[in-house]
């Protein structure tokens, strides 16, 4: 594995399918995060070198750790059951994809519910739903 280090961290170039690389931060022996890409090694070294000194890589450390735990949260059973108790529909069908790790469309999730306009998202699932399925959405979305 070729190294690259920068500010006492490691990182190495991936070849991660036809015509793209991507420098990864190493975590635990393994190259997690990706900090920079390319058509080809060297381009993806040297995007990497251009973007370096603009990271923060404690932060995005600190981000990914956080994602991780959002991940393990969504893909739990238990949640995955709760969801589908009390809103009888799967969680994944709320899953927003426009970003990497999961978390729930909540504006998809706001229309399906048919949320009247004169009453907040939260308040409605209370009413209907029960407090504990606003905690579930709560937590879904991040509020502590």
């Amino acid at each position: 594995m070729e190294i690259i280090k920068k500010d006492g961290f490691e990182f190495t170039p991936v070849k991660i399918g036809v015509g793209l690389w991507t420098v990864n931060l190493i975590l635990n022996g393994k190259p997690e995060i990706k900090a920079a890409s390319g058509k080809t090694k060297k381009e993806a070294i040297a995007t990497f070198h251009k973007l370096a000194d603009k990271v923060d890589v404690k932060e995005c450390i600190k981000i990914y750790k956080i994602n991780q735990v959002r991940t393990k949260f969504w893909h739990s059973k238990k949640i995955q059951d709760l969801f589908k108790h009390h809103f009888k529909v799967e969680l994944n069908t709320f899953r927003c994809h426009y970003i990497s790790y999961p978390a729930i469309d909540i504006v998809r999730f706001d229309k399906w519910l048919k949320t009247p306009d004169n009453i907040s998202t939260s308040d409605y699932i209370t009413d209907k739903y029960g407090a504990q399925a606003t905690r579930l959405i709560q937590k879904l979305i991040g509020v502590k």
